[in-house]
């Protein structure tokens, strides 16, 4: 079972504890929190969204709420807020929450990150190659490029060792 339908599990059983006690003839104001955390969690985890009562005010309430906090608001016990699952669908949609954040940055994995940089690294030492074979101080390579002296050094020992077949 994936996450979405854990999630969904999850829930369908806070919709049947909000049906249950609105049968039982609970106040508005409680009806109005537990949709709240309802439509919270439906967003944060992508479960699909319904139409919030209108004759209910809706109050902003966060996920990543404790579930003491969840209990004490909601009035239910914590035996109760464990078999609803809140935990899991609250660490579920922070790495939704993530990875949302994540492809909105347009931040890549660490491999991709890693794979930019030895690209750039060996785009510098071609660079570096053709201004020696051209007569050029390492110095004045390295003010040319805006890297110091020293990084120039690593890159052209790099090509070097790995000319000379020894991994680093």
């Amino acid at each position: 079972m994936g996450y979405l339908e854990r999630n969904q599990y999850a829930v369908n059983d806070l919709e049947k504890l909000i049906t249950y006690k609105i049968n039982r003839g609970i106040s508005r104001k409680w009806q109005a929190l537990a949709y709240s955390y309802l439509f919270a969690f439906r967003h944060a985890c992508g479960v699909s969204e319904q139409a919030f009562p209108d004759d209910l005010t809706r109050t902003f309430v966060s996920v990543r709420e404790t579930n003491q906090t969840i209990c004490q608001q909601l009035r239910i016990t914590p035996r109760m807020v464990q078999e609803l699952n809140l935990q899991t669908l609250r660490l579920d949609t922070d790495s939704i929450r993530k990875r949302r954040y994540y492809d909105q940055q347009g931040r890549s994995s660490w491999e991709g990150y890693k794979s930019n940089c030895e690209h750039h690294a060996a785009q510098q030492r071609w660079l570096i190659e053709q201004y020696i074979k051209n007569g050029w101080t390492k110095t004045r390579i390295a003010q040319q490029l805006g890297i110091s002296r020293k990084h120039v050094y690593t890159l052209l020992n790099q090509s070097v060792s790995s000319a000379n077949g020894v991994a680093k």
